[in-house]
């Protein structure tokens, strides 16, 4: 959800967009049956086996599956410029970036960024519909892209999901 799409596409020394921090599937109340009758079938069967410590965790992650599931996502504004990436106040240099790579998903566009830090996952930038080009282009300026690359697998299981 940009700004302006003339902000994105057109050619300048920074682009900017605004989306969600992550994707928003509604949930309806079939999402929480089903999620709660597969719950309740491993609980009753940990139950069964006596496994109460089993049941106890089985029930604390569907309610927090639960908890989780009612959280909207803020609204990022994103910028790059020469300097590297900002989103939000956090500024991310071009340095501390290894590669890029973007995904286009049914639900959106998404471009991720490998940082330096081995133990970060990688950044996800929501784009929508917005169309990732011009950021790709901006991009390879700075930092290398690999096209091998596709989507994370903590996404897939999101979108599987609908999280």
């Amino acid at each position: 959800m940009p700004e302006n799409e003339e902000e994105i596409s057109a050619p300048k020394k920074y682009l900017k967009w605004e989306a969600g921090e992550f994707a928003e599937y509604p949930k309806s109340a079939g999402w929480y049956m089903i999620f709660s009758f597969i719950g309740i079938i491993i609980a009753g069967v940990l139950f069964w086996q006596k496994n109460y410590t089993g049941m106890a965790v089985i029930i604390a992650v569907i309610i927090f599956f639960f908890t989780q599931a009612k959280i909207k996502p803020k609204v990022n504004k994103y910028i790059i410029d020469p300097t590297g990436l900002t989103i939000n106040d956090k500024h991310f240099p071009f340095t501390k970036m290894k590669l890029f790579w973007s995904v286009a998903t049914k639900d959106g566009n998404i471009v991720y960024i490998r940082t330096t830090n081995k133990l970060s996952a990688p950044l996800a930038l929501q784009l929508g519909t917005i169309n990732p080009k011009p950021i790709e282009n901006f991009l390879k300026e700075f930092v290398p892209q690999d096209e091998k690359m596709g989507e994370i697998t903590s996404d897939k299981i999101s979108r599987l999901f609908r999280f």
